[in-house]
C-alpha cells in the first residue's frame, strides 16, 4: 500500500512554480519565424530537436498538472523525481531549459 504525506501550502505553489516556468520553456521553444527562406535545412533540425524537448518536457510534466489541479491528492513526489530524472538524462540542464533548475532546487531543499 502506498501512502501519500499531505503537502503543505508552500510546496504546492513550489510545484506549481515549476509548471508556470515550465510553460514558459516550451513557450519559447515553440517560436516559429516569420521569415524561412534562410537555412531551412538548419531550421528544421533545430524545429525538430525544440520539439523533442518539449515532448518530453510535458511527458514528464503532465502527471504533476493533473495532480495540480487536484490539491496534490495522491500525487507520487518520489515517481515524480525519477521521471525528472529520465527528462534530464536526455536534455541535461547545462544545454537545455537551466532555469527550469531554480524551480527544481527549490523543491529539493
Amino acid at each position: 500500500m502506498i501512502f501519500f504525506v499531505a503537502m503543505t501550502e508552500e510546496r504546492k505553489n513550489l510545484y506549481r512554480k515549476l509548471l508556470y516556468t515550465a510553460m514558459l520553456e516550451m513557450r519559447g521553444q515553440s517560436f516559429w519565424p516569420d521569415n524561412l527562406s534562410h537555412s531551412q535545412n538548419l531550421q528544421g533540425h533545430g524545429r525538430s530537436i525544440a520539439l523533442e524537448f518539449i515532448y518530453s518536457l510535458t511527458d514528464w510534466l503532465h502527471n504533476l498538472a493533473l495532480h495540480s489541479s487536484q490539491g496534490f491528492e495522491k500525487f507520487d513526489e518520489n515517481w515524480f523525481w525519477q521521471d525528472y530524472q529520465i527528462f534530464r538524462e536526455q536534455f541535461p540542464s547545462d544545454k537545455w531549459a537551466p532555469f527550469l533548475e531554480g524551480a527544481v532546487n527549490q523543491l529539493k531543499k
